[in-house]
């Protein structure tokens, strides 16, 4: 559930990965969440959701072996130091092979930083 829109009502798979705060869900419900956030825009280099910094997040409540999990949507906004880049911390699950785990964090936390960082630069 994305605050009061139920987004499945079946099972269905998702990684929560605690090294980068993102969590990663099939793309129909990714999508049926990002459809209710006005502004979000992919980066596909990131595979994130660039959204506006005052975007008010609804909370995400899903269960695990029945019981019930709820993550306060300001809990779900990635936002850089100076509050002008944003992003939305739950993304679409697109793994190839599991011999890309090992170097996909690192990979994706550099180009977060890289994409945060730009508009210090300009």
């Amino acid at each position: 559930k994305f605050g009061d829109n139920v987004i499945t009502t079946g099972q269905t798979g998702g990684i929560m990965d605690t090294g980068t705060s993102l969590i990663y869900g099939p793309e129909e419900q990714v999508n049926s969440i990002i459809q209710s956030l006005e502004g979000a825009q992919l980066v596909p280099q990131l595979g994130l959701y660039k959204i506006p910094c005052d975007t008010d997040i609804p909370n995400l409540e899903f269960q695990i072996g029945g019981q019930p999990y709820n993550i306060p949507g300001d809990q779900l906004k990635i936002t850089d130091k100076s509050d002008q880049v944003c992003f939305f911390g739950v993304a679409v699950m697109k793994f190839a092979a599991s011999s890309e785990f090992d170097t996909l964090d690192e990979e994706l936390e550099e180009r977060v930083v890289d994409e945060i960082k730009k508009p210090c630069r300009q």
